[in-house]
């Protein structure tokens, strides 16, 4: 895992790609501990299992990332976003203008952002935003796919203008927040077209369950 300091200084890492379809943790930074990485882009293909992101797969400690955004592809199955894919059992999180472009196509907690925060403490999600169209089946948003079993999250001045496609749980900003602690959203906006498809329900412009 990687546990420093990463300064893109405004450079986009082009054309990384990613074919590890059985495996978790895939990104640029397949894990990350206790990390800052700023200034940082990337354009390409990323295929996984689960804990995808376009910049981080999986992601944990005190962790803060700032001025970074995804332009790859992704597909994948589960816990999967255009920045990180999950945020897991952890203190803090910290993360500002982050903005992701990507098509993202994967079934479960998919987010335009991140795909899954769990079991974490303080977390601040500040001026990002989504763009790219997002497919999932389960838990689906522009910003975030779900948050779960956590407390103390700000999710603040956060856009969603991609179209966000999915059967269960569908929203333009977080799509499921269970067992939560504190949720606050806070001058946050959805622009994006929300599509339900087959049978399922649970859609809204900014949260589509929470429980």
């Amino acid at each position: 895992f990687f546990n420093g300091i990463f300064d893109g200084q405004g450079n986009e890492i082009q054309n990384l790609y990613i074919n590890r379809t059985s495996d978790d943790e895939i990104g640029l930074f397949g894990h990350v501990i206790n990390a800052k990485i700023i200034n940082l882009g990337v354009t390409g293909t990323i295929k996984g299992d689960g804990n995808v992101g376009g910049l981080i797969g999986e992601c944990g400690g005190n962790t803060y990332i700032e001025n970074c955004y995804n332009k790859c592809e992704i597909t994948t199955n589960f816990y999967t976003g255009g920045i990180i894919g999950d945020y897991d059992s952890v203190n803090n999180l910290t993360m500002k203008s982050c903005n992701n472009y990507g098509t993202i196509n994967a079934n479960y907690q998919v987010g335009g952002v991140i795909g899954h925060i769990y079991d974490v403490n303080n977390a601040h999600i500040y001026n990002c935003n989504n763009y790219g169209t997002v497919y999932g089946h389960d838990s689906t948003g522009g910003i975030i796919g779900q948050i779960m079993d956590t407390n103390n999250i700000y999710v603040e001045k956060c856009n969603n203008e991609g179209n966000i496609i999915s059967e269960w749980e569908i929203a333009g900003l977080i799509g499921e927040s269970y067992s939560t602690n504190k949720l606050e959203i806070r001058e946050c906006s959805n622009k994006g077209n929300l599509s339900t498809i087959g049978n399922g329900s649970y859609c809204g412009g900014f949260c589509a369950y929470i429980a």
